[in-house]
């Protein structure tokens, strides 16, 4: 099984360059075609197991046209496709949006309203070194 896993991912990570290219599509720095390959896997095994352990909780998070396994692939994808061609990384990009919206709806506080509650949107990259991650290993730390 893990062959078989292993060759359909290879063939996947084979076909996204040519897939991207003919659409004018690149991806982020920190998204190659191995990556969004393994990701799009690991969303799936874990959709088939969550299906397996709870289908009614599943089948009710459906929707008159999709699935949350095809609105979480496409929020990934969305995620590692570089659409202003700008080669920030995912995290760079979302800190970015977090500031520009930060700077549209900041309040005397610096804060943005959010449920009547007030709070502040924490850059990806602040966030992360809050939990651990460590940007230039790209991994998390306990």
């Amino acid at each position: 099984m893990q062959a078989s896993a292993n060759d359909s991912q290879a063939s996947w990570t084979a076909d996204y360059p040519g897939v991207l290219q003919a659409f004018g599509i690149q991806l982020r720095p920190d998204w190659p075609a191995e990556r969004l390959t393994l990701a799009i896997q690991i969303i799936l095994d874990g959709t088939l197991v969550r299906c397996r352990v709870e289908p009614d909780h599943i089948a009710a998070a459906r929707w008159r046209n999709g699935s949350i396994y095809a609105d979480t692939v496409l929020a990934v994808v969305a995620s590692a496709i570089d659409t202003n061609n700008d080669r920030r990384t995912t995290s760079q990009w979302l800190d970015d949006q977090i500031a520009n919206l930060n700077a549209r709806t900041s309040t005397s506080t610096g804060r943005i309203p959010y449920d009547n509650h007030p709070t502040a949107v924490t850059p990806v990259q602040t966030r992360q070194a809050e939990f651990g991650f460590v940007a230039d290993t790209d991994r998390w730390q306990l």
